[in-house]
């Protein structure tokens, strides 16, 4: 939080301060995870990293976790004294990194943040749900064949079912106000940039619940990167995720190779491959190994062999 006193700064999550924002997406959502994964990569041991990403997440719950109207749990942005209820597709992240963190929780809540990592996880899958086109014939259309009878009534309905088909790729950001769940409404919020923050969350909550529905919802979504991403000379983003026909924004991200596609592999693989007893992963998804005290030179450690 920028702007106040010292002290009612503290208040607020830890964050890069700046301009009355705080947010657990861009600029400030790595610090949060390091907290944690200094914590792992001593083996435990850095109990200072621990107290910092314990105070830290509670913060986040008490000022920028909310639930929505519909039941979805999301994430909030702090901006120039109010919460905004938007949530931001790299905050997406969190869902894994709550998880990750449940093992060691102060006051034995490891139970909650499992639980916390699972409804972030479905609120991010809800945000490639329902990307259906937006289509004011489309709409009116609908309300139309509500009066309608016998096969009339069913070609309607059949179209209507073509016409909405979701992407089920996300945008990148999405908001929960006005009775909007889950949904970007501006334009400039409806892109799909590769990002791999939906299926870094997938993966963990595989991990630690084995769950198919991650499995699932990350093989939704491959088919989608396929489907709607494929160019001729690799992969590119696209301009609106809410489009019938989206248009390329004509850029492949260095991200989706080093973590888009990592996760995808690592999700569909067995938990013996990068185990995390023995592996953290960065925020750039490359493993670093965790340094057993049994012996902290890399030569010499387990995990590192």
């Amino acid at each position: 939080m920028g702007g106040g006193s010292e002290s009612e700064k503290l208040e607020q999550p830890y964050s890069l301060h700046q301009e009355d924002h705080t947010s657990v997406g861009g600029l400030g959502d790595s610090f949060y995870e390091y907290l944690l994964k200094a914590w792992l990569m001593s083996d435990k041991m850095d109990t200072e990293a621990r107290k910092m990403y314990d105070d830290a997440i509670e913060a986040i719950e008490k000022h920028l976790i909310r639930k929505s109207n519909g039941g979805l749990t999301f994430i909030g942005e702090w901006k120039n004294g109010h919460l905004e209820r938007k949530m931001g597709h790299l905050t997406c992240f969190a869902g894994g990194m709550f998880a990750l963190g449940a093992d060691g929780s102060r006051d034995d809540k490891a139970g909650h943040y499992l639980q916390l990592g699972a409804e972030i996880a479905h609120t991010c899958h809800e945000s490639y749900d329902r990307t259906t086109r937006e289509d004011e014939d489309y709409c009116a259309d609908c309300e139309k064949a509500k009066d309608l009878t016998g096969e009339e009534a069913a070609s309607d309905f059949i179209v209507g079912l073509e016409v909405s088909q979701a992407l089920k790729l996300g945008p990148e950001a999405f908001k929960f106000d006005g009775g909007v769940e889950a949904v970007a409404v501006r334009q400039n919020e409806k892109y799909y940039i590769l990002r791999p923050e939906v299926i870094e969350t997938y993966w963990y909550m595989w991990r630690f619940t084995h769950d198919p529905k991650y499995r699932q919802w990350g093989w939704e979504a491959t088919q989608a990167i396929d489907k709607y991403c494929r160019v001729s000379g690799g992969f590119s983003g696209v301009k609106d995720v809410y489009s019938s026909s989206p248009t390329y924004d004509d850029v492949q991200q260095s991200f989706f190779l080093a973590e888009t596609l990592k996760y995808l592999y690592l999700l569909f693989s067995n938990d013996d491959l990068l185990p995390l007893d023995n592996w953290v992963f960065n925020t750039e998804a490359h493993p670093l190994p965790v340094l057993h005290l049994a012996n902290t030179t890399l030569s010499g450690n387990p995990a590192y062999r």
